[in-house]
């Protein structure tokens, strides 16, 4: 586990820790952002890129810092965000092939 995964975990734990968990209570879905029973789009997609920011920046900002050809680079910035077109990832996309098994060993699914 890298550090800025162990420091996921710690957040992680810290807001289990709070939680009370009964038998015989029904779970509901609660977002906190606005009033209670109201979700939105926009108030989501601030707090993921404000969390997202926050954990990956120190491993981009090294990334970054290495001295290393642009496209090797890059390359590793794709592999981190998953934005590589393996043939798991085009399938997705609803990509027409064969198979998404690797071409190379035929045994599991191309992914990065």
């Amino acid at each position: 586990m890298s550090d800025w995964e162990s420091s996921l975990e710690a957040n992680l734990f810290t807001l289990l820790s709070g939680a009370l968990l009964r038998r015989n209570d029904v779970d509901v879905q609660v977002w906190g952002k606005e009033e209670p029973d109201l979700f939105a789009v926009n108030s989501a997609y601030e707090c993921l890129t404000k969390q997202s920011r926050g954990t990956q920046s120190d491993v981009f900002n090294f990334l970054w810092k290495i001295k290393a050809f642009p496209n090797v680079i890059v390359t590793a910035w794709r592999v981190l965000l998953d934005r590589i077109p393996t043939r798991v990832s085009l399938s997705r996309r609803r990509v027409m092939m064969e198979s998404t098994l690797c071409a190379m060993c035929q045994l599991k699914e191309e992914s990065c």
